[in-house]
């Protein structure tokens, strides 16, 4: 995804994030003491929240979690908001702990808080996820790329981009082919999905100097690096983003049940955690 659309999808995602654990909590934290006024120390209650409010913001800015986002489906999606959740409420509870809060915790109060901040952040970032993707797809905002790519890879390459990417807001406008056809080859123009393929990249800065368009991605992984290096360097001096011998972030079948398993043991350790330490430190 081009770096503009990873910030705004960052900054929108810490948004739902902060939003959804406030409401949760004061809803956690109205269900439990609207009938009973026995709160303790209510400031403390709500420094709590707080804290809870400062670890999310670390993970949003600080630890990349959500690269994949736009990518996951909603199993993977759900596997994420319990993890960071799990993970936020452990180390609240740890720091709570120390300071010696503890006390004026309530074990109804935080059960409540996590069903609700999983449920509500799950049912945001879904919705949000659907209306992003219709963002992203949406000709006007997409970004213009020129791929260039060795010609075995160039089928699989562009079709990667206009299929299996649509939605992550990118539109080839032009791909070369780092090697020529033979001279006798009958069929003038070479077309994938729509895309003309041009042959050669001779010159190939030159001949884009008067075509708009945002990023280049170089699939060129059997031709050495210092062969392409002033064609990369051309690019870098005309200020385009260049993704040299690009990886596509595409989930492949085959890696998906392991990343299920390892998302879901995750999860379990975290909860195995977090039942743990509400039971040796929360008291209603």
């Amino acid at each position: 995804m081009n770096k503009k659309y990873q910030v705004l999808q960052t900054h929108f995602l810490w948004g739902i994030d902060v939003i959804c654990i406030i409401l949760s909590y004061l809803m956690a934290t109205h269900i439990r003491y609207s009938s009973n006024n026995d709160w303790g120390d209510k400031t403390l209650h709500y420094m709590v929240c707080i804290i809870m409010l400062l670890i999310c913001t670390v993970h949003a800015f600080l630890w990349d979690s959500n690269k994949d986002y736009i990518t996951r489906g909603s199993l993977l999606e759900l596997m994420a908001v319990i993890r960071f959740n799990s993970m936020m409420l452990i180390i609240t509870l740890v720091i709570v702990y120390f300071l010696k809060w503890s006390d004026i915790l309530s074990r109804f109060v935080i059960s409540n808080f996590l069903w609700m901040v999983i449920l509500s952040m799950f049912v945001v970032r879904v919705l949000f996820k659907t209306y992003f993707k219709m963002y992203l797809s949406n000709e006007a905002n997409a970004v213009r790329v020129v791929v260039v790519a060795e010609r075995n890879l160039m089928e699989d390459t562009i079709r990667r981009f206009t299929k299996e990417n649509m939605n992550l807001g990118y539109k080839v406008i032009r791909a070369y082919c780092t090697d020529k056809r033979d001279t006798d080859s009958k069929d003038p123009k070479w077309y994938i999905d729509g895309v003309h393929i041009h042959e050669g990249i001779d010159n190939l800065t030159g001949r884009l100097i008067t075509d708009p368009f945002d990023e280049v991605f170089i699939n060129t992984p059997n031709i050495p690096q210092k062969d392409m290096q002033d064609i990369i360097m051309g690019f870098e001096e005309m200020g385009v983003t260049v993704h040299y011998n690009l990886e596509l972030h595409i989930i492949l079948d085959k890696n998906l049940l392991k990343l299920l398993m390892l998302n879901l043991l995750i999860v379990i350790m975290n909860l195995n955690m977090l039942i743990k330490l509400l039971g040796a430190f929360l008291q209603e």
